[in-house]
């Protein structure tokens, strides 16, 4: 295959799951291989590619930005509009007030006369013109009907229902969330999964329905678990811990609470190893071990305050202080001068 049929058949990739990870490998090879010099549309085009498959990140963004000043100097002005509109699509995603209006507007004009173009216009307008959000989201979604937009429809979905919640369209919000699982699931991607399957159980979480978000909950951990996504497990094994302790499961807060010692020292979340150390703790006092439950809680900062940051040690004082009330002072002190003496401080 020539450079420009790989470049063709990359812009055709779905980019999610397996397919996302093969399509940047092809980012990577093709840009070895395309000298930017003699080639600027076909390398513009691979840049392309790389931010959808990698929208959230950073580096991609100002990439992005970037290569709309080259295509606009290079004349390409259909490459030049459409990195605009992603530009400000994404932009204005989380900060609104950052897109320009003229720069907009500009990109939106020359957007009408190229049909090629008409997803990328539709969800430019959808970020940038907060009360027609909703109409222009379902215009490109109804669009979108070939595998190459999966990542963009898979955003679609997701900012949809985020603006039915705010509409409070609870039902139309879930709805959206179901159509992005699905499609996450088709593509076996276990990020987007779990970041649904999050969203949907603190809908249910905030209507008062602990007994669906839990599932949901653990669903998202069992794929943070697989796959080996700490942070994702750290989110996930906190608010399960709180449930389970709510519920009485205390043999499940206690091995939720494992996960989140070992995912939270992992990346260095000293709060997620706090926070399973107190829940560690909780389940002590509710299985009437006040001593074990206040023994954790001193281990825990004799070990780590060395470590942790003050704020997080503090949590823990805070905690042994809620003890104290709960237990009274007599039988409290009691416990907590056998602690010390088992975990005397260096």
């Amino acid at each position: 295959m020539t450079i420009q049929q790989q470049i063709e058949a990359l812009e055709t990739m779905p980019l999610l799951g397996s397919s996302r990870t093969e399509a940047l490998k092809i980012v990577e090879k093709l840009a070895q291989e395309i000298d930017p010099k003699t080639n600027p549309q076909l390398s513009l085009r691979v840049l392309i590619v790389r931010f959808l498959a990698l929208p959230t990140s950073s580096e991609a963004l100002d990439q992005l930005s970037t290569a709309e000043a080259w295509a606009t100097s290079e004349g390409l002005t259909d490459i030049a509009t459409k990195l605009q509109l992603m530009w400000c699509a994404s932009v204005a995603r989380t900060a609104p007030e950052a897109v320009q209006e003229d720069v907009l507007r500009q990109a939106l004009k020359v957007a009408e006369i190229l049909p090629e173009l008409e997803v990328e216009n539709l969800l430019a307008k959808a970020a940038c013109e907060p009360d027609h959000t909703d109409t222009h989201l379902r215009a490109a979604l109804s669009k979108m009907n070939s595998p190459r937009f999966a990542s963009q429809k898979v955003q679609a979905w997701l900012d949809l229902s985020d603006m039915l919640i705010k509409g409070a369209d609870l039902i139309g919000a879930k709805e959206a969330l179901d159509a992005a699982l699905a499609l996450s699931r088709e593509f076996e991607d276990t990020e987007i999964q779990i970041q649904v399957l999050m969203r949907l159980a603190l809908q249910y979480l905030e209507r008062g329905l602990a007994p669906k978000a839990k599932g949901l909950f653990e669903d998202a951990l069992s794929l943070s678990q697989r796959d080996q996504r700490d942070l994702h497990t750290v989110t996930n094994a906190s608010i399960l811990c709180a449930i389970y302790l709510e519920n009485g499961q205390y043999d499940a807060a206690s091995k939720t609470a494992d996960l989140l010692l070992i995912a939270g020292a992992r990346r260095g979340n000293w709060f997620a190893v706090i926070d399973g150390h107190i829940t560690h703790s909780t389940v002590h006092l509710e299985s009437a071990d006040p001593a074990g439950a206040i023994n954790r809680l001193v281990r825990a900062a004799v070990h780590l305050r060395e470590l942790v940051p003050a704020a997080a040690i503090n949590l823990l004082k805070g905690r042994l202080a809620e003890l104290r009330f709960t237990l009274g002072a007599k039988d409290f002190d009691r416990h907590y001068r056998a602690a010390i003496e088992e975990h005397p401080s260096d």
